[in-house]
Formats: C-alpha cells, sequence, structure tokens
C-alpha cells in the first residue's frame, strides 16, 4: 500500500478535507446575500444560486491545484538536499506516515461515492435514450400547431418534436440539441387544450433558458463532491427556483395566471391516487408553486432552516480546523486557585500541608513556595488593633442588628457582635465562679485579635415557576377527509353512442356529515340535448364520500366534480373524473 500513497493522493485528500470548511464559509455568504439583499424574482434567486454552486466547484480546484504545485516544490527541494537528508527524514515521521494512510483511505472512500453515483448517473442516461426510442409521435400529433406556436410566442429558435411515452409519470425534456417533449398519454386524455399549451409553455422555457446545460454541471458537482451538505442544500435551491421561473415565463406566455394555478392544482390531484403527474418534482413542490404564484410576493421565510444550519456547519468546520492545529504547552495556572483557597474554610493543618506541598513542587514562571502569601485562621505575627468594650454602646448595637434582622430574613441570625452581647447577658445569671472566668477570658481577649466571621445569608425561598399559557389559536383545525369510497361510473347515453358524440358535464353537489351526495347541480354541459347531465347526475346520486371533518367534527362541504364522456376511452378504461380540494 506504500506506493499509493503519493504526494498527489495526499494533495487530493486534504482539499476533500479543506473543502468541508470552504463550502461551509461559501454556504454561508450565499445565505447572508439572501437574507440581505432578497431578491424579488425567481431568475434573479436562481442566477445566485448557479453562481455558488459554480464557486463551490471552484473552489476544491484551485486548492488541489495550489497543493499539487506545493507538494512538487518541497520534493524538489528533499531531492537536493541529499539522500542521507531524506533518510533522516522518513525515519522520523512516524505520524506523517500514519497521516498519509489516513488521507488514502479518505480519498478511496471518496472514490468509491464518486463510483457509485456514477454508476447510477450512467443509468439514468441509458434509461433517457429508451425513452427517445420508445416514443410515439402519432398520438399527441393535434398538439403540434399548438407547440409551434408557442415556439414563435416564446422565442424558441431550435426545433422541438413532441410525444407520448407511457414510461414517464410527469411532462419532461429529453435532450439538448434536439428537444423533445414527452408527455404522459393520461395528460392528453384528460386535460383540455388550454391546460396542455400551458405544460408545453413550461417545458419551452426550460429549452429557452438552457437549463440542461446547467443542470449537467450540477450533476458532476454534486456527484463530486456528494459529502458535503451545503452542495445538496444549494443544488435543491437551484431547482426550485429553476421551476418558479419556468412557471413565470409560461404564465407571462399564456397571458392567464389563474387558469395555470388551476392547472398545477389538476395536476397535483392526479398525482395523488395514481402516477405523479406532477412535472418531475417532488412531493409538495407543486403546492409552495401554487402558493407563490396566487401571493405574487417573494416568501418570508425563504431561507428557512438554511442560515441556522450553515452556522452551526461553519463553527463546526471551525472547530475542526481548531482540532487539527498543534497542540500547545499546557500553562500550570490553575495551582494559584488552590494555593490561594479561602482561609475560613481552610484549616491550620491544611494551610501547613499546602504549604509543603507548594514548597516540594516548585511551578516553572509561578514564585517560589517561599514568595507565595497563604491566608490562614492563625495569629499573624502583627500586632492586632486594640478594641475598648463598651456594654452600652454594644446593646444600641445589639438593638439595632436585631431590627435589621428583623427587616430583612435572608441577613444571618447572629454576628459577632450580638454574640457579645449575648454572653454579657448570660453573665448575670451565672454564677460568681464562671463569672469570674468569664472576666478572665474577656480581659485576655482584649490582648487577642478580634475576630469577626460573616454568617452566611439564607437562601429567599425560591417562588414557584408558573409556565406561560399557551397561545390561543384563532384558526380553524385543518379540513380532512373527502376520500370517495363508493364510485358508480355513468351509463354513456344511447344516443350520443350511436351518433358518437363526445361530451363533457360539469356538476356540483353536497356531500353531507353522513358522506352522501345531495343537491345535484349541473353547471355546464357540453354538447346540450344529448342526455350527458341526466347520466352524469344519476350516477353520481349514488357516489359516497369518506365524510368531511374539521377536527373532529364532521361537516358538510360543497364539491364540483368534471365528468368527460370519451367514446374512445370507453372501451379501455371507465370514465375519469376530476376532484379538485377545495
Amino acid at each position: 500500500m506504500a506506493w499509493l500513497n503519493t504526494a498527489w493522493i495526499e494533495s487530493l485528500g486534504l482539499t476533500l478535507l479543506h473543502f468541508v470548511w470552504q463550502g461551509a464559509l461559501i454556504g454561508l455568504a450565499y445565505a447572508l446575500v439572501l437574507w440581505v439583499v432578497r431578491p424579488s424574482s425567481a431568475s434573479a434567486r436562481y442566477n445566485l444560486a448557479v453562481g455558488t454552486l459554480l464557486l463551490l466547484g471552484l473552489a476544491p480546484v484551485l486548492t488541489l491545484i495550489h497543493l499539487t504545485l506545493q507538494s512538487g516544490t518541497s520534493e524538489t527541494a528533499v531531492g537536493a538536499a541529499g539522500a542521507w537528508t531524506l533518510i533522516e527524514v522518513v525515519a522520523g515521521t512516524d505520524g506523517h506516515q500514519a497521516a498519509s494512510n489516513w488521507l488514502f483511505w479518505t480519498v478511496a472512500a471518496w472514490l468509491a461515492g464518486v463510483v457509485v453515483l456514477s454508476a447510477r448517473l450512467a443509468l439514468g442516461w441509458h434509461y433517457i435514450h429508451q425513452l427517445r426510442r420508445s416514443a410515439e409521435h402519432a398520438t399527441v400529433a393535434h398538439l403540434q400547431p399548438v407547440l409551434e406556436r408557442l415556439c414563435q410566442t416564446m422565442v424558441v429558435r431550435r426545433s422541438v418534436a413532441l410525444a407520448s411515452s407511457a414510461r414517464v409519470r410527469s411532462p419532461v425534456v429529453v435532450g439538448w440539441l434536439k428537444p423533445l417533449i414527452l408527455l404522459p398519454p393520461a395528460l392528453s386524455a384528460r386535460l383540455s387544450i388550454e391546460q396542455l399549451e400551458m405544460i408545453l409553455a413550461h417545458e419551452l422555457a426550460h429549452i429557452r433558458r438552457h437549463d440542461h446545460l446547467v443542470n449537467l454541471v450540477q450533476t458532476v458537482i454534486e456527484t463530486l463532491f456528494f459529502y458535503h451538505p451545503v452542495v445538496a442544500l444549494v443544488s435543491r435551491r437551484i431547482r426550485i427556483e429553476r421551476e418558479n421561473a419556468c412557471d413565470d415565463l409560461a404564465v407571462a406566455a399564456t397571458r392567464n395566471r389563474l387558469a395555470y394555478v388551476e392547472m398545477l392544482a389538476t395536476l397535483e390531484h392526479l398525482r395523488q391516487p395514481g402516477p405523479r403527474l406532477a412535472l418531475g418534482m417532488q412531493d409538495g413542490q407543486i403546492l409552495g408553486r401554487i402558493r407563490r404564484l396566487v401571493e405574487r410576493a417573494q416568501p418570508k421565510r425563504q431561507l428557512g432552516l438554511t442560515l441556522p444550519a450553515l452556522l452551526v456547519m461553519t463553527l463546526g468546520a471551525g472547530l475542526t480546523g481548531l482540532s487539527l492545529l498543534p497542540e500547545a504547552e499546557p500553562e500550570v495556572l490553575e495551582i494559584e486557585a488552590v494555593t490561594r483557597a479561602p482561609a475560613a474554610v481552610e484549616a491550620p493543618a491544611e494551610a501547613a500541608s499546602n504549604r509543603s506541598l507548594a514548597e516540594s513542587r516548585p511551578l516553572f514562571g509561578l514564585p517560589s513556595a517561599n514568595q507565595l502569601r497563604f491566608e490562614s485562621p492563625e495569629p499573624v505575627a502583627e500586632p492586632a488593633p486594640e478594641t475598648v468594650l463598651d456594654p452600652a454602646r454594644d446593646r444600641e448595637m445589639t438593638r439595632a442588628a436585631t431590627d435589621e434582622v428583623r427587616e430583612d430574613r435572608s441577613i444571618a441570625e447572629t454576628t459577632a457582635v450580638t454574640t457579645v452581647e449575648r454572653s454579657e447577658e448570660a453573665a448575670i445569671d451565672m454564677p460568681s465562679e464562671t463569672l469570674a472566668a468569664s472576666d478572665t477570658q474577656a480581659a485576655a481577649a482584649q490582648d487577642a485579635p478580634l475576630q469577626v466571621a460573616m454568617a452566611r445569608p439564607n437562601p429567599a425561598p425560591l417562588e414557584p415557576r408558573t409556565e406561560p399559557e399557551p397561545p390561543i389559536s384563532l384558526e380553524p383545525p385543518p379540513l380532512t377527509g373527502g376520500e370517495l369510497r363508493q364510485r358508480v361510473e355513468p351509463d354513456f347515453p344511447r344516443s350520443a353512442r350511436r351518433r358518437g358524440v363526445n361530451g363533457l358535464v360539469e356538476l356540483e353537489f353536497l356531500v353531507d356529515s353522513r358522506g352522501r351526495v345531495q343537491d345535484i347541480d349541473v353547471i355546464d354541459e357540453r354538447p346540450l340535448g344529448w342526455d350527458f347531465g341526466e347520466a352524469a347526475q344519476e350516477a353520481i346520486a349514488q357516489w359516497r364520500f369518506e365524510p368531511y371533518r374539521r377536527g373532529e367534527a364532521a361537516v358538510e362541504r360543497r364539491v364540483r366534480v368534471e365528468v368527460e364522456f370519451d367514446l374512445a376511452q370507453a372501451c379501455e378504461i371507465s370514465t375519469g373524473s376530476r376532484l379538485p380540494r377545495c
């Protein structure tokens, strides 16, 4: 394994480690720019995210070049110094050898991850080629004039093909030199021409913005630096803002924002029970796009948890870098806290032991044991100040101290002055022998230093902490339920079947608290006079729903349904319906 521990592998391993803190700093700068500038358009946010991703991909390349050049210079210098110097360096660097082995395994793990992700990417490209070969152009030939008109409106000068494929679950664009838009067959059968035009406008926006080239670079950077969370965060932001920018271009081309929002809502509904017809987006992203188009403003919490996460990662990267620095010599300064302990809690024997310990263990940079000053309760050689005892003054001081104790419960119950006063009061009831002994002790106390010890105050009782009451939510509980439990397909009217007439009926009805259908109204029926409305009413009257609930209570709900009568699908699949979540 020694032949693999080359200078280039060490440089690559150090580059991967340096990218941890470099990526964190770049991500932090990106989050701060978003927070300060707050670009209003999705295109500006997209360009900022793409620039950040390019900077994330450029930083490791520059670091690797710098480390490689530095390593080549050091090897040249070592070779010129002679063979004997080289042997000395290798023999005295066991830690360097261990670090080289660790860097080798780091590079090996990184290469394993890159190989796995590259294999997955190759399988994806192979799948795209299969989609292009299996596409059917005849089923969507009636949409080709709509596509050509949109290309002129959106100034797309490339030749764009249109086809359908049962292997895709959402509209996608395949290829860049020869772009191909693929639609699922269910979309072309269930959506109206206006809604299909909006979907095509969204896909043409991807082609106009050259999103496939950016996506290629984005995929390469994600594959090489898969281990860094900032790369994943910025890449996810690019995908979100890319779809938002395409939505803006599609709305500008179709000039009907409300209809575009309804189309997205229809896609979201069609994605729920069956295949994911959500323009290739992840779950829940269409709802965010709808909210952005309806509010027509930048979200207030655009960063979400990005800024706090980047701050935490930057702090962690800084601490990791500090831990890799060489350790400094420890400064032995803690002994001062030991030798200067409070004298009131240290016995004479303990003070003496501390002196002997300090004398037997001299410390570098500290004064010697003879120069250290120890505080102890033993009498000091200096003369103590004379204290004159005045009983009358002592009684007055005692009364004042007693009043102060009564006023403040946090002060100690007694002091040295109250102790002297109590001793004099107790001497009145003592025998004469005891009183004489007390006088003798009092006379001796005049020569001794007066020691006054402050009593430790009793802590005040803690009041029970009251938790603030949670705020009362004024928002109603969310609406749940409404799933279709029993569905009866409408009968195709015989007269319309014989004449080959298709129809479309839009109805509105009430779902009561038991989930039954009541009060059915026909909103629109096309064409009239073929009994499509009556057939739809008879079938929907037999439908059963899961009752709508707001919290725990069952509520009534108005529901609008669109029933399609299509002879082309009558023999293959059952008649479809769209139930928007309202």
